[in-house]
């Protein structure tokens, strides 16, 4: 199944569930629309559920890689959480997206992810300092 996603608009953040099968073209194509929603609806928070996507084994690294250095390019104006399954998370990705000046947080729970994403205005503290 091809990756697709459903937005909303909640309590000041764009919410995402992203569902389908991991592709790391469609997960870029699914950031560049975050942005543009980001832009059109004036929004500087996200919330991205991917725990129901298909994952066949592991995210390879260099996938991580292009996911985090696009995000950094596309969303530096967003504070952005990301939930995956537990056992995908290795924080790579995030790390090269902080590293690269985005506001970008991966976890497998949801009550973390908002709590991270509430803290402070947008730009106020960097992801990897703000855990």
């Amino acid at each position: 199944m091809p990756l697709h996603y459903q937005l909303e608009e909640a309590d000041g953040m764009l919410l995402l569930k992203v569902r389908g099968e991991w592709d790391v073209d469609a997960m870029r194509g699914v950031i560049d629309a975050i942005a543009v929603e980001c832009d059109q609806r004036h929004c500087h928070r996200v919330l991205a559920d991917g725990l129901d996507m298909e994952i066949a084994g592991k995210v390879l690294e260099y996938e991580r890689f292009l996911v985090g250095q696009h995000i950094a390019a596309v969303l530096r104006h967003v504070r952005f959480a990301a939930l995956f399954p537990a056992e995908q998370i290795n924080k790579f990705g995030e790390s090269i997206a902080v590293k690269a000046g985005a506001e970008f947080f991966v976890t497998s729970d949801r009550d973390e992810a908002l709590r991270w994403l509430a803290q402070g205005p947008p730009d106020a503290t960097r992801a990897g300092s703000a855990r």
